[in-house]
């Protein structure tokens, strides 16, 4: 049973920290605070009486696994229809998401405190909404892009190419890696620059997956569970990470997907750079290793 939230009869007063110190937190939902900072005046808002909280999150990793899983748990409230929803700023893409679900967008309310230097939300009743542990969240999400899929007719084996994040791309020898996947009859697509309904189509009606590790990752809960995922992922992250931080990003997102998994380790492409110091140093992939990588996907789809 999944936990529906917390609730309090007292009134709730939520401030939002200035927009300037908390440009990533601020997406993140309420940021609650003591008081107002360096003694300025708090600009006063009025929610409605009864709401629900979910936030949101810029980055698309986060928002798919941390975040839309509260809707599912937000259509579990007997008093749902009664109850706006509280959210960051959303992006096309989110918005498009929730429609998956069901959710009309005149429901929900969009705080922005971008241009704003500090607030304070009133609201009477407020359910905050706790995200499900990883593998129900992915579950939950999963069940809202199948509703959504129409047309399963695309390719069957998808190489997800992050070569327009550059220098964020993380594949160092991208061409080579993506010549000879599509010597492998892979097709190349850069997911995001699909309108939203075709990505949830080509993804799941793909086979075998291949994928740097990242936000791109979570798109693999558009994919039908019998498919098999290649995560081209960077071997710093396992070996040189602190011990828990490693086994975190691993269970949290390789593992609650719920399809098997295949690791393609790569390595740092600048000798002396490590992926301790940034996420998005490129990795190195060797053919040959890439190559093992795909038999054996392959061999657990046959």
């Amino acid at each position: 049973m999944l936990e529906l939230g917390e609730r309090s009869g007292a009134a709730h007063r939520i401030r939002l920290p200035p927009a300037v110190q908390t440009s990533q937190s601020t997406y993140r939902g309420l940021q609650c605070a003591p008081g107002t900072p360096g003694g300025a005046t708090a600009r006063e808002h009025k929610l409605p009486d009864r709401t629900a909280f979910v936030g949101s999150h810029i980055t698309w990793g986060h928002w798919i696994l941390d975040y839309l899983p509260r809707i599912g748990v937000y259509n579990q409230l007997q008093d749902k229809d009664d109850r706006k929803i509280i959210t960051g700023v959303l992006n096309n893409g989110q918005k498009q998401c929730l429609s998956c679900f069901g959710i009309d967008l005149n429901n929900i309310i969009e705080l922005n405190t971008d241009t704003l230097s500090f607030n304070c939300y009133h609201g009477s009743d407020m359910a905050l909404l706790m995200t499900p542990p990883p593998s129900v969240a992915c579950d939950i999400v999963r069940e809202g892009f199948v509703k959504t899929a129409q047309r399963i007719n695309g390719p069957r084996y998808l190489y997800l190419s992050r070569r327009h994040l550059y220098p964020r791309h993380r594949v160092s020898n991208e061409e080579e890696v993506s010549a000879y996947l599509e010597s492998k009859g892979f097709q190349i697509v850069i997911i995001d620059q699909l309108p939203f309904e075709d990505q949830i189509n080509v993804m799941a009606g793909a086979n075998i997956v291949v994928v740097p590790y990242g936000s791109d990752f979570m798109n693999l809960t558009m994919c039908n569970p019998n498919c098999v995922v290649v995560t081209l992922i960077n071997r710093d992250l396992v070996e040189k990470w602190p011990e828990d931080q490693a086994e975190i990003l691993i269970m949290k997102y390789l593992f609650s997907i719920g399809i098997p998994v295949v690791m393609a380790y790569g390595y740092p492409a600048v000798p002396g750079e490590s992926i301790t110091n940034s996420f998005d140093i490129p990795a190195h992939y060797d053919l040959k290793e890439l190559d093992q990588a795909l038999e054996r996907a392959f061999s657990l789809k046959a």
